[in-house]
């Protein structure tokens, strides 16, 4: 097997002949069997800038003649060096040296001369000028780097001229022979290096020693070039294939090679590979059958065989169509580039043009969700396949209705989008779902949940979009509910004697924990800490027994509680008879009992302790009873009795005797009364009674704790 090493060149000099654009190159007769394919395709490989007439080649060492720039004052492509005492300075800086066309780097020590065929260098003893230029090269490739120089003016008893040849990675010395003996007579100078890298730097050197007041010489440089022995053709160059849509002729060749591109045997154009062996040209559509053929020709001259594609009928492959929705107002895909783009959409016609990566896309109205769009790629009149799409629901329903919700219910309902189905999530996390019938209605068993708390509905349609959520509020008469929070707290009932030597922030405490406000977060789903419920009383301090209020407050909600206050530390009468009546009665020759003229007398006890304690009331006769209108006549004493059952028993005058007995048990008011003919009355001894005549006396009522 030939093995071939990539390389760039030029020969010393090389004649080249000029082809009319209308000519027709004969080709090496050397065929390779055809690529063909016939689907499109992208290549995007980097196209070689240079196009230039066929067969021309890129000399490896460039302006080998040293043509000067003035106005830039260098040498393109060469750079300048100078060593003195072993030290070596690059690119020193070119100045005039006051002459025409004569520059300096240091006068007379380093002048330059410039002309149209070559460049004259004076030098002085003690020091090596250089001119030097780094070239591409092939890794083992062999090269022939000459010169052509002579002396134009001397008084140095020594005079040389040299090349040095140096790998410029790794600085490595390839080639040192820079004191070769130089003439007045146009000599060249030829140095041969195998390069052991991709970039070599080419040295001439020019250098003097001894003689007398002036030990200097003038060297004259011109026809410099470097070659290499390559005789091997390069391989064939790849075409990418084509087909009546392409616009590209592309492929592979040996890097740097020129490649020569026909159609139908005529040449269309040359164009050099890039670093890779990338090569392309623009060209417009050929037609079906038509025989595109490349050869490559390297540095050396040597050219390859031919290589032939036909050009294939087109397929345009299928375009992409991305997802539309029926919120979407702009439909996208990718083709390829520079493809038309065609899309129906319920009759009516979009276009567009794909981008130079083949992306494309179209603005639209929106569309219902269920319609199809259908899109074709077209090139060159050439139509794809259809690629269809359709529109997705991605519209989310409308937030549900709920109905009040009271914490006494066990079912949730309200109104959805039909057919949907409804989803509740509890204060605890957990979630319920149901269906919404084809009315929209939906009913959903729910376990208790506590009032003041929150429940969130969602409706999700068919295409899973979820609605906002509406936020209900499990409700009470004690449950109070704003745009964003809500407020549950219960009406309290306070003892004065728990009270009792506490500050307001102690009773505030004990409001608190009875009201127990709850607050819920209707946006966050979530109970409110008690700490950021605030509160305020309508009385500071709650002193007298009666009703008052409490408002809690968050965020825009407030709740208003009754607060009840009972002073529990009573025990006394709360009415009391003014007068205390018995019946007109007839006396006869006996004793006789006369009863109450109202046995529904009006004597009552506030007792709001609660506490269980014993008590009594104690009626006490103040002296006897005493004719009204006659004060010496006879005096009743000892006249009142007490009857419980069948016992009746005196109550002594000035004695206070017990009439009853009774418990604090939480009922704050208590009536005494007697059933008929029981309780107090009052017994006569008829001797002495005048007719009639009123007899009256006072009766002082106590009632008095007796705790058991």
């Amino acid at each position: 097997m030939r093995c071939k090493k990539w390389f760039t060149f030029v020969v010393k000099s090389i004649t080249v002949t000029c082809i009319l654009a209308n000519a027709t190159q004969i080709l090496p007769d050397v065929h390779a069997e055809a690529d063909t394919i016939s689907t499109l395709t992208s290549h995007s490989q980097p196209k070689s800038a240079l196009k230039s007439s066929p067969l021309k080649a890129t000399p490896i060492l460039k302006n080998g003649n040293f043509s000067f720039n003035s106005s830039t004052k260098n040498f393109p492509d060469w750079k300048l060096a100078t060593v003195v005492n072993s030290q070596r300075i690059d690119n020193p800086q070119l100045v005039d040296a006051g002459s025409t066309n004569w520059y300096t780097v240091e006068p007379h020590k380093f002048d330059i001369g410039t002309s149209a065929d070559g460049v004259s260098i004076y030098s002085w003893e003690g020091r090596e000028n250089i001119m030097y230029q780094t070239v591409a090269t092939t890794p083992g490739e062999t090269y022939t780097f000459t010169y052509n120089a002579n002396i134009e003016l001397s008084h140095a008893n020594y005079l040389y001229t040299g090349a040095r040849v140096v790998d410029e990675a790794s600085n490595t010395i390839l080639v040192n022979n820079p004191k070769q003996g130089i003439t007045k007579t146009a000599k060249e100078y030829s140095t041969t290096f195998t390069a052991t890298g991709t970039s070599t730097r080419l040295e001439i050197t020019n250098s003097c020693a001894g003689g007398g007041t002036y030990k200097d010489q003038q060297v004259r440089l011109k026809n410099a070039t470097v070659s290499t022995t390559d005789s091997i053709p390069p391989e064939m160059p790849s075409i990418q294939a084509m087909n009546t849509v392409s616009t590209t002729i592309s492929g592979q060749a040996e890097p740097y090679a020129f490649v020569q591109i026909f159609a139908n045997d005529v040449f269309i154009e040359e164009v050099q590979a890039d670093s890779q062996g990338y090569y392309s040209i623009d060209v417009s559509p050929y037609a079906e059958g038509t025989t595109i053929a490349t050869t490559a020709t390297d540095s050396s001259g040597n050219r390859s065989a031919k290589k032939e594609i036909t050009i294939t009928p087109a397929i345009v492959p299928t375009p992409t169509l991305d997802i539309v929705t029926d919120q979407s107002e702009t439909v996208s895909g990718s083709s390829l580039p520079n493809f038309e783009i065609q899309l129906q959409i319920n009759g009516d016609t979009f276009t567009t043009q794909t981008d130079t990566t083949g992306d494309w896309h179209i603005d639209i109205p929106k569309q219902i969700a269920g319609t199809n769009i259908e899109a074709t790629a077209i090139s060159y009149g050439v139509r794809s396949d259809i690629v269809t799409t359709t529109v997705l629901d991605c519209t989310s329903p409308d937030a549900p209705v709920v109905n009040p919700i009271e914490s006494s219910d066990v079912f949730i309902s309200g109104r959805g989008e039909p057919n949907g189905t409804i989803r509740v999530q509890l204060p605890n996390g957990d979630t319920l779902t149901g269906n919404i019938d084809a009315a929209g209605y939906f009913r959903l068993e729910m376990p208790l949940q506590l009032a003041g708390t929150g429940v969130r509905v969602q409706v999700v349609d068919a295409s899973e979009n979820i609605s906002t959520p509406t936020n209900a509020i499990i409700q009470d008469a004690y449950t109070s509910v704003g745009s964003n929070y809500a407020i549950h707290a219960l009406d309290i009932s306070l003892n004065k004697s728990e009270l009792v030597n506490l500050t307001q922030e102690e009773i505030n405490e004990i409001i608190r924990d009875r009201a127990s406000p709850q607050g819920w977060d209707m946006q966050a789903f979530q109970a409110i800490s008690e700490n950021q419920i605030n509160m305020t009383t309508n009385a500071t301090p709650l002193s007298n027994e009666g009703d008052y209020t409490a408002t809690f407050t968050v965020g825009d909600v407030s709740h208003t509680i009754k607060m009840t206050l009972v002073d529990d530390t009573v025990l006394a009468f709360a009415t009391t008879p003014d007068d205390l009546n018995f019946q007109t009665t007839t006396i006869g020759a006996e004793l006789v009992t006369i009863p109450l003229e109202d046995p529904n007398w009006n004597l009552q006890v506030k007792d709001t302790r609660s506490n269980n304690s014993n008590w009594n009331v104690t009626a006490t006769v103040n002296g006897p009873f005493v004719a009204e209108n006659d004060p010496q006549a006879k005096k009743l004493h000892d006249a009142l009795r007490y009857r419980s059952g069948d016992t009746s028993t005196i109550i002594p005058d000035n004695v206070a005797f017990p009439i009853y007995q009774g418990k604090s048990t939480g009922q704050p008011i208590q009536t005494i009364q007697w059933e008929q003919n029981q309780g107090i009355q009052m017994e006569v001894n008829p001797v002495g009674i005048k007719e009639g005549q009123a007899y009256q006396t006072s009766v002082t009522w106590s009632i008095n704790d007796t705790p058991s």
